[in-house]
Order: structure tokens, then C-alpha cells, then sequence
């Protein structure tokens, strides 16, 4: 089953490992352009090579931010 939607700009808060890496790769490599939480910096450069995907530096904890 195939599903279309809107290709978006998409926001992965946990998108360096796991199961949040891998979302981030398939959602980029379906044309979404995908903003990808970093909370190392050893991941901030890999992300970035990434088609589609830009790497942002966020405390999603923090109200003020």
C-alpha cells in the first residue's frame, strides 16, 4: 500500500539514533525537507550531509528557547 502525502517540512526531535535516524533518512529520501534534533555535536555535521535534511541545535525542555 502506497500512501501519498504532501511532501512538508518535517521536525524529528530525536532524529540522530534509532528509530528517529532512520525516520529522518526515510522521510528526506521521500523529498521532505527535515529539520533533525542534535544534542551532540559528533552529529551535527553528519546530518547535515544529508540530502533534505538540516541539523538544529534545540532543548525542547526549555519553554524560553
Amino acid at each position: 500500500m502506497t500512501v501519498n502525502i504532501e511532501r512538508r517540512p518535517i521536525l524529528v526531535t530525536g532524529g540522530t539514533t534509532g528509530i528517529g535516524g532512520e525516520t529522518v533518512e526515510l522521510l528526506a529520501s521521500k523529498g521532505h525537507q527535515v529539520y533533525a534534533r542534535v544534542g551532540k555535536d559528533r552529529n551535527f555535521d553528519d546530518l547535515n550531509k544529508i540530502d533534505n535534511v538540516k541539523a538544529v541545535r534545540l532543548d525542547v525542555t526549555d519553554m524560553d528557547h
